[in-house]
């Protein structure tokens, strides 16, 4: 049996909050909207055959096109 850290957040919320603040030290912005279900879809498609994740795709595509 692994020794698991103590120090390590024990709630959702709490690992959430982690994982939130380690992404906005990275220079990361949490966005919310909303696109068609064939849309994302094809960006899920897209993404999976890159290996890349939905977010690092769109930060790709802006990148490119701008």
């Amino acid at each position: 049996m692994t020794k698991t850290d103590k120090s390590a957040p024990q709630t959702l919320k709490q690992r959430q909050d982690t994982l939130r603040a380690k992404r906005k030290a990275n220079g990361y912005v949490e966005i919310t909207t909303w696109v068609k279900t064939e849309t994302n879809d094809r960006l899920n498609e897209q993404a999976k055959k890159k290996g890349i994740t939905k977010g690092e795709l769109l930060d790709d595509l802006v990148t490119k096109s701008v």
